[in-house]
């Protein structure tokens, strides 16, 4: 059974890249996004099969048009229940951001655990690779006397990724936290400078209200943190009209 068709109205979408940065200045930052409005296996590896059907999403989005080197991102991912218990899913994403392109490919694995007829415990576990690019070559507005940028033109790393998550339902509360760079990865350019991927916390909790036959709402929480950035919050209110047309407002 495919996904069925989904509109959704988004405000205020904070984006972020999979910029690699100097270990010694930042950690690297995954993209924030907010497709887990409609596709929750965007969110965490323990939601692969979740629904209990086949679904598949895909994704495309330019930012700021007319401006050089605004974001571009796309994307596929599916997932699939199996063996009763058990999920499978798989994404391929990519992103340009001005002298950032970015690429990743991930596999993923869950297992949901019925713990009575009221709760379930879903464990979910991903892997693949991010190949990481910053082009400075054909840039003409950045200093070039300057040696950090003249150290770090055309590097292109590519690593190993996994990612974690957990649910908790309660019959219509999830509580969630995922890991979604799990391994901390390290490479160098040819200059010597230290590229790393940092490990990444997050934490989500939503509650499904059913209004009536047709209507519910549901709010959610997502909390966002590495060891060295400020804690990142999303809060939403989703309204679903037969599980076919989604209307989220976002902070």
């Amino acid at each position: 059974k495919l996904s069925m068709k989904k509109i959704s109205i988004l405000l205020l979408l904070p984006l972020t890249a999979y910029y690699l940065l100097p270990a010694d200045l930042f950690a690297q930052q995954i993209q924030y996004n907010n497709q887990y409005i409609v596709n929750r296996f965007s969110l965490s590896p323990a939601f692969a099969g979740n629904s209990g059907y086949f679904q598949a999403f895909a994704n495309y989005r330019k930012s700021w048009m007319g401006v050089p080197g605004s974001p571009e991102i796309r994307g596929v991912n599916a997932n699939a229940a199996f063996m009763g218990n058990m999920g499978i899913g798989g994404s391929i994403h990519s992103e340009q951001t001005g002298i950032f392109r970015n690429s990743s490919i991930s596999l993923s694995y869950a297992y949901h655990l019925k713990l009575n007829d009221a709760q379930k415990l879903s464990f979910g576990l991903g892997a693949g690779v991010l190949d990481n690019r910053i082009d400075l070559s054909g840039s003409k507005s950045l200093n070039s006397g300057d040696p950090l940028i003249t150290s770090n033109q055309n590097v292109r790393s590519m690593v190993f990724n996994a990612n974690f998550g957990m649910v908790y339902k309660f019959k219509a509360l999830n509580v969630g936290v995922a890991l979604p760079q799990l391994v901390p990865s390290k490479s160098k350019n040819d200059a010597g400078t230290l590229y790393t991927l940092k490990m990444h916390n997050l934490v989500h909790l939503s509650y499904l209200y059913d209004i009536n036959k047709d209507w519910q709402v549901e709010p959610m929480v997502v909390l966002r943190k590495t060891a060295s950035t400020d804690l990142f919050y999303e809060a939403a209110a989703i309204g679903k009209y037969k599980e076919m047309v989604f209307a989220a407002l976002t902070y």
